[in-house]
């Protein structure tokens, strides 16, 4: 193999556009196509395929760890059980494979967290296996400080504390592009709120309110091929305000096209095509880096397995 970065990917399949793919992780099946277009994990793969839902599967993380430390062997074995994704990738049911999030977490990884280059090497050995797939590490770009060769996406999670959303939406873009990766934005609804709310989840952590879900959204949606936030909660979701918020946000998802980008990991800075609802963000429109995108929705159960991603 190269010993530069990995772009050369095979063409996927063409698949009508769906707008943006929108929900939490950890969706409830009843509730996709119905409520939300994300559904978990890939035992249920023909389910998401019929329902016309897309996911990202996530690598567990009582599978990547050998001693409490982060282990390319340890998920090797693991992916051994894995079934044959191509069919799901091909057709877009399958948009990407998660090899790692929280990644400077040495309580989550070990001592010497966050181990970069291993990670690179996981997403080596899935797009091996999965030519195709996307690698992503759910990580802000400022904490993905490497020369990836196999990683190409970054899945960036906005909490109000940090800054203007606009203006961390802007750094992100930069820096990815800088770094050649592409990104994914979403919301820590659950941790993530600026305490209006009134629900505090812990020291400066609040549940987002209504006003900041649809705030938030409406400046970063048309930047991203799909959009989540962390987590379903049955409190939270079923609250009949939040719901009010949330389908406002995917009647948004529905009828905004997606950012198109450069095929085969290419450059491709664009300015993101707006839906008249979702406004005209503030920003200077960076772009994102890498190929058509076909969108997911996410759900992921933090006890692991083998749990789509969001």
């Amino acid at each position: 193999m190269s010993e530069g970065r990995h772009d050369s990917l095979p063409q996927l399949a063409p698949v009508a556009a769906r707008g943006i793919p929108f929900g939490p992780w950890n969706a409830p099946p009843n509730l996709i196509g119905t409520r939300y277009t994300g559904i978990k994990p890939y035992r249920h793969l023909e389910e998401i395929k019929d329902r016309k839902g897309t996911v990202v599967l996530y690598l567990a993380r009582n599978k990547s760890r050998e001693k409490g430390v982060f282990s390319v062997a340890s998920i090797e074995r693991f992916l051994a059980t894995w079934p044959d994704l191509n069919p799901y990738i091909k057709d877009g049911t399958v948009w990407g494979i998660m090899v790692a999030d929280d990644i400077t977490g040495k309580n989550i990884w070990g001592p010497d967290a966050p181990y970069y280059a291993q990670i690179d090497s996981v997403a080596k050995l899935v797009k091996e296996r999965w030519p195709g797939v996307r690698a992503i590490v759910r990580a802000p770009v400022n904490r993905m400080q490497y020369s990836w060769k196999w990683v190409d996406w970054a899945w960036v999670q906005y909490s109000q504390r940090f800054g203007d959303v606009a203006k961390f939406r802007d750094r992100q873009l930069a820096l990815a592009d800088s770094r050649q990766l592409c990104v994914v934005f979403g919301l820590n609804s659950i941790n993530g709120g600026d305490g209006s709310s009134g629900h505090s989840t812990g020291k400066n952590r609040a549940r987002m309110s209504p006003d900041e879900i649809r705030e938030y959204y409406r400046i970063l949606l048309p930047y991203t091929p799909m959009a989540m936030h962390w987590e379903y909660r049955p409190d939270y979701d079923e609250d009949p305000e939040i719901q009010t918020a949330m389908a406002t946000v995917r009647s948004w998802a529905d009828t905004t096209i997606r950012p198109v980008t450069g095929q085969h990991g290419g450059p491709g800075r664009q300015q993101p095509v707006l839906h008249p609802q979702v406004g005209r963000p503030r920003g200077n429109g960076a772009g994102l880096r890498g190929r058509h995108v076909r969108g997911a929705a996410p759900a992921r159960s933090r006890r692991g397995g083998e749990d789509a991603a969001g």
